[in-house]
């Protein structure tokens, strides 16, 4: 396959709200054997750039269906009950649990979290990027770990493209 259909792949894979960065560096590394360094760069970014649409959507849609007394008292609920733990852990929080390389903690949650909170468009933004850097560059160390036990256990070494 062409490396740039395969860099083009880990780009879309990062923008998908289950797969995101983590699962799109594994596969650049792990299966197409991409370069690492590209394959970190290029992930967190399309993973990152997906920031604004999102919550400029929620915005967009959220006006459309606010008239849903449902959905009104959720979003209501989860800003006064999420306040008390943003005035506690602030943006800083929300970098931490972004951090975490675990399946749903990435941009897309990172981003609705901050929606529903009500917090600052750029100050979430911030932390997101810095949440999601931890955890790509997370991803990619566990990716370069299992490719060179993979290579001890006698898979062969391909060199990243």
């Amino acid at each position: 396959m062409d490396p740039i259909i395969m860099y083009l792949i880990v780009a879309v894979l990062a923008m998908f709200p289950t797969v995101e960065a983590l699962g799109a560096i594994a596969i650049g590394v792990l299966v197409f054997h991409l370069n690492p360094f590209a394959v970190f760069v290029l992930a967190f970014a399309a993973n990152t750039a997906i920031y604004f649409p999102i919550f400029f959507g929620l915005d967009h849609l959220y006006k459309y269906i606010e008239r849903f007394g449902l959905v009104r008292r959720f979003v209501k609920a989860a800003k006064q009950k999420g306040h008390k733990q943003i005035e506690r852990y602030g943006y800083i929080g929300l970098a931490i649990y972004l951090a975490i390389p675990l399946p749903l903690s990435g941009t897309w949650t990172g981003t609705l979290i901050a929606w529903l909170l009500g917090l600052d468009k750029r100050k979430a933004f911030f932390a997101v990027l810095i949440g999601v850097f931890v955890a790509c560059l997370t991803a990619l160390i566990l990716s370069l770990f299992a490719q060179e036990i993979l290579f001890q256990l006698g898979a062969p070494r391909v060199s990243p493209i």
